[in-house]
């Protein structure tokens, strides 16, 4: 199963990588991600039982 967290965080990689040629961790990607939907961590986006984020 796809999530938007997922995807964002996926085309945010390989912008990052076109735009500057250097490589964003897939860790890193998914915090920052969490990070724009408001969350604390990527783990607390996951964990949202009430409006998960699906695609």
């Amino acid at each position: 199963m796809s999530t938007i967290q997922k995807e964002c965080a996926d085309f945010l990689r390989t912008t990052f990588n076109n735009l500057t040629g250097s490589k964003l961790g897939s860790g890193h990607a998914h915090e920052i991600v969490a990070a724009y939907f408001g969350y604390c961590t990527a783990a607390a986006l996951r964990a949202e039982p009430t409006y998960q984020l699906l695609l």
